[in-house]
């Protein structure tokens, strides 16, 4: 059995282009959330509360940013 899937995922590898825009340089395709090759890029809004300290006390401070993931 190990050696069929050898042979399908050497077969799968050997059909991948590795190019510098799709691999970002590293040589390494990135995937998705479902472990597929990504070919795209997706960016999510991640955010947090986080305390902040102010000369009255503390306060809480939303911050917001933006995560490039593999899509």
């Amino acid at each position: 059995v190990a050696d069929g899937r050898t042979a399908k995922f050497s077969a799968y590898l050997s059909g991948l282009t590795l190019t510098p825009e799709v691999t970002g340089g590293f040589g390494a395709l990135p995937v998705n959330a479902s472990g597929q090759p990504a070919t795209t890029q997706v960016t999510v809004l991640q955010q947090q509360v986080q305390p902040m300290a102010t000369p009255y006390g503390t306060t809480l401070q939303t911050v917001v940013t933006n995560v490039v993931r593999a899509g």
